[in-house]
């Protein structure tokens, strides 16, 4: 979903058969062993846990506020 909402490929999506103990290894390795990519994903999900919480209006209200631009770019 981050990788979505971003629109870019930030963390690693291991889905079905590519999901194996061996490349969940792997892919948790190079996060523990570069920093830079560590904070890039710590940053990732900072934008999006913004990006999806409600603020002063609540859900269903902000949900209806997207759908109305949605609905105005059209």
């Amino acid at each position: 979903m981050i990788n979505i909402l971003l629109r870019r490929r930030v963390i690693p999506e291991l889905l079905q058969e590519d999901c194996t103990g061996s490349k969940l290894a792997l892919e948790a390795l190079k996060v523990l062993r570069n920093p830079q990519k560590r904070q890039q994903q710590l940053d990732a999900f900072s934008r999006v846990h913004n990006m999806l919480k409600p603020g002063d209006q609540s859900p269903s209200e902000k949900a209806a506020d997207v759908v109305l631009k949605y609905l105005q770019k059209k």
